[in-house]
């Protein structure tokens, strides 16, 4: 990734990051803070296996490729973190389960999202929120870049 693209999803990180509330921020903080062991483990190879399922994918075959792309093309490529799996949830999947809902993006923080059903919510089709991602040459931008975010809180990250 050449250091424009790099600088670039960065900026579009921290754009992302500016829209959350102050209270929701903080309701986050005191989930991951009070949680004992709230991060995910690294195997013996140094490396952090983490699945990763969809509660409802069907008919968003594009999409949830494009998240798949995008965050292993990221965290998956820059830290030491393996996203896994990346099929439909089962009643029982463990990882981070993700909803697709047209509704504002949201994760919860680290390992509390193991197993958590509708744990990480991604919108994409921008009816209700984030109305300026439904043009059709924003899109796809705007699905990658709120999945990086996302899957960076699912990491740990707190704005």
């Amino acid at each position: 990734m050449n250091a424009w693209k790099r600088s670039a999803a960065v900026l579009i990180l921290l754009v992302f990051g500016a829209i959350v509330s102050a209270s929701a921020q903080d309701d986050v903080r005191l989930e991951a803070s009070s949680y004992a062991n709230w991060q995910w483990p690294a195997a013996s190879d140094g490396i952090t296996y983490i699945p990763v399922c969809w509660e409802n994918a069907n008919g968003w075959q594009q999409e949830t490729q494009h998240v798949k792309n995008s965050v292993l093309g990221t965290w998956g490529k820059f830290a030491n973190v393996n996203f896994y799996g990346w099929g439909n949830c089962a009643a029982n999947s463990r990882g981070i389960r993700i909803l697709i809902t047209d509704t504002r993006s949201n994760s919860h923080i680290g390992r509390v999202l193991d197993g958590r059903r509708n744990g990480m919510e991604l919108n994409f089709t921008f009816r209700n929120f984030s109305q300026g991602c439904q043009n059709a040459n924003r899109r796809f931008a705007c699905i990658g870049s709120v999945a990086v975010h996302e899957f960076g809180h699912a990491l740990g990250l707190m704005h």
